[in-house]
């Protein structure tokens, strides 16, 4: 892997993909910061998928004020068709998909072409905008710059899904709208990805496009705004979760098989859908939450005076509610569950509060529930600003068991 500066290509026309159902809230937001990219070279097409809620006249108005724009209009067939009408009416050098509740930075296109050069994609970060106001950064886990060669694609597909030496998932953030990819390539790819899927779509045609790169660009600077959006399908319950997952799987293995690489390929998806199969089953089908897989395994010992210590437990996600389950079971007492993102998860019935709730309980300790060091390090931090004791706080790395 070597750091390339490349120079920028003016020339090159850029196919913005947006698919659109029902969206009206959010669209303005989303068309405009397209519009307004300081790489002016662009072909906006917005693909509205059977919308009801005058999203389709909203989109209709707006081309007509700008030349870059195309519509296409269909009959609400879900997001892979409505990504395949763009992609197939496409006519750039490069192609970037973004999702009409979402937003991009000014500059995120003309910094991802100046990027790309000759390389196959550009991979970049993303700002995900909590329902409690929070915004966290997702870069990739890679180092920056660029990787091409056999050697460097080989080391990014041995761990682009899941990473064995840190156990973690998805090094490679794994979301379409954050790249900047070369157009034909991903007519030639996006056109056999199943309709079928209702689940990680975006993720199936990013692996599917990797295993077609010579050579990707890693860049460490977020351009793009996810938005929570409660009624969004990801975030609904899905009864049939379980099965969608197996068509992911179905949907990647068969190509993996016929890699070099298939047997790490393979391995990395099996740990993935195991993983995502048990966040499934404990937060996304509607199961009664005594029905609960863990993840991890908490360092109770740590907790000094066991049961009879009133315990404040920061963290609501996997290893947060691991933690809780098991602290139950074992009879310790909580008095409160806190984290930054209270909001969604008291939209999943669970009960957990702001941390600012903390000031007005009494507690012996306040046990940090995460699995990232440099994530326990930064709500320590904030803790600490909050006025509570360091003597009170209290991290141990858990135990991962799958």
């Amino acid at each position: 892997m070597i750091e390339e500066k490349f120079s920028f290509d003016s020339e090159g026309l850029v196919s913005v993909v947006i698919p659109v159902y029902n969206a009206r809230p959010y669209i303005a937001q989303c068309l405009e910061s397209v519009r307004r990219q300081i790489y002016e070279n662009l072909e906006i097409i917005l693909v509205d998928d059977g919308s009801t809620d005058g999203t389709a006249d909203y989109c209709d108005k707006i081309a007509l004020l700008d030349s870059r724009i195309t519509v296409l209009h269909q009959a609400n067939e879900g997001v892979v068709s409505a990504r395949n009408a763009g992609v197939r009416f496409a006519h750039g050098s490069y192609l970037v998909f973004v999702d009409a509740d979402d937003w991009i930075d000014g500059d995120m296109i003309a910094e991802m072409v100046g990027q790309i050069g000759k390389a196959d994609m550009v991979s970049a970060g993303v700002y995900q905008e909590l329902r409690s106001g929070q915004v966290i950064e997702h870069i990739d886990r890679f180092r920056r710059g660029v990787y091409k060669g056999k050697e460097d694609m080989e080391y990014l597909y041995g761990k682009m899904i899941y990473d064995h030496e840190t156990e973690s998932q998805q090094p490679l953030t794994p979301w379409i709208y954050n790249k900047l990819y070369i157009c034909s390539k991903v007519k030639e790819i996006h056109e056999n990805i199943s309709r079928d899927l209702v689940l990680a779509e975006d993720t199936v045609f990013l692996y599917l496009y990797m295993l077609e790169c010579k050579s990707i660009v890693i860049c460490d600077r977020c351009f793009y705004h996810y938005r929570y959006v409660k009624e969004s399908a990801s975030h609904r319950v899905n009864e049939n979760k379980l099965a969608d997952l197996n068509k992911v799987y179905l949907a990647l293995a068969e190509i993996f098989r016929r890699h070099s690489m298939s047997t790490e390929l393979l391995y990395q998806l099996q740990k993935w859908i195991a993983v995502k199969s048990c966040i499934a089953i404990n937060s996304h089908m509607g199961f009664d939450r005594r029905v609960h897989i863990p993840e991890f395994i908490a360092d109770l010992g740590q907790i000094g005076g066991g049961v009879d210590k009133e315990i404040i437990l920061y963290g609501a996600g996997v290893v947060g509610c691991d933690t809780f389950m098991q602290m139950k079971a074992f009879g310790f007492s909580i008095v409160l569950w806190v984290d930054t993102d209270y909001g969604r998860y008291q939209e999943l019935g669970m009960p957990v509060s702001c941390p600012k709730k903390i000031l007005s309980y009494n507690y012996d300790l306040v046990l940090i529930a995460v699995a990232d060091g440099n994530v326990a390090e930064d709500i320590k931090k904030s803790l600490l600003i909050g006025g509570v004791p360091e003597n009170k706080i209290i991290w141990r790395k858990p135990l991962k068991l799958h």
